[in-house]
């Protein structure tokens, strides 16, 4: 192995760059304590230090802006060599294109899927599509009904109870004149993430409502308030549970 390259596979430069990184990591508050000292004592080089820097940063963002500017020009009148660059540059960096693909699809995910629902939503509500689907149905009827047997008697007994189902959501919903269920298909991403909204939901502790009536004592308090009475009436201390709210009020309302 040669002594640039050590046993990780890393160059001296990226050995080097990666101590600076850790160095820098481990040391964050010194080094920003530092930086604010060395600012606080040299205002004058601070400063033409930040004025160099800008215009640094200006030269390269205008010459960005016409290497830019000449490459869309050079593309426009070689889009046939543009296409075999590109086809060349896929097919040597598949792992990447895909990467590249998914960090798209998960940062702009909401906005494609609410456009997804609105094309969906337009389809359905288009009267030459649903004639089309209706057209397709009335001419295929037999074999939709034969696939709907086959798929019925894989397990009849689940298809039965889900018929029972959909018969009883759907009066249920009749009767209290809610409108129909949209559905849309469920991508992968989106019920893996309503699965977890699901469990954190049903994993939140939850406490039963205060009645009407509620004292506002502690359950505590209640049954120390009821020892008290008990003991003022030579009947001892309570011993038996009771729940905070209308039975302790009425308990003590008689004791009383």
């Amino acid at each position: 192995m040669s002594d640039d390259v050590n046993e990780a596979g890393e160059s001296r430069e990226e050995r080097a760059a990666r101590k600076r990184r850790e160095y820098r990591q481990a040391n964050a508050e010194q080094l920003r304590e530092y930086k604010r000292a060395w600012i606080a004592a040299n205002p004058e080089k601070h400063n033409k230090h930040s004025r160099d820097y800008a215009e640094r940063q200006r030269r390269k963002d205008a010459q960005r802006a016409k290497d830019r500017e000449r490459a869309r020009e050079w593309a426009k009148k070689n889009p046939e060599r543009v296409k075999q660059r590109n086809a060349e540059w896929v097919a040597a960096n598949a792992e990447k294109r895909r990467e590249i693909d998914r960090n798209s699809y998960y940062r702009n995910r909401e906005k494609r899927l609410a456009a997804m629902r609105e094309r969906n939503a337009e389809r359905r509500r288009d009267p030459a599509r649903a004639a089309l689907q209706e057209q397709y149905r009335k001419s295929n009827r037999e074999h939709l009904n034969e696939l709907q047997r086959q798929r019925r008697a894989r397990d009849p007994e689940a298809s039965r109870a889900d018929q029972r189902e959909r018969r009883q959501r759907e009066k249920r919903r009749i009767e209290l004149g809610l409108p129909k269920v949209t559905r849309h298909r469920t991508l992968k991403n989106e019920r893996v993430e309503n699965e977890r909204q699901a469990a954190e939901f049903f994993a939140r502790r939850r406490y039963a409502p205060r009645p009407v009536n509620w004292t506002g004592g502690r359950r505590g308090d209640s049954h120390r308030r009821a020892d008290a009475r008990a003991r003022a009436h030579g009947r001892g201390g309570s011993r038996k549970p009771c729940s905070v709210g209308l039975r302790c009020a009425q308990g003590r309302s008689a004791a009383d």
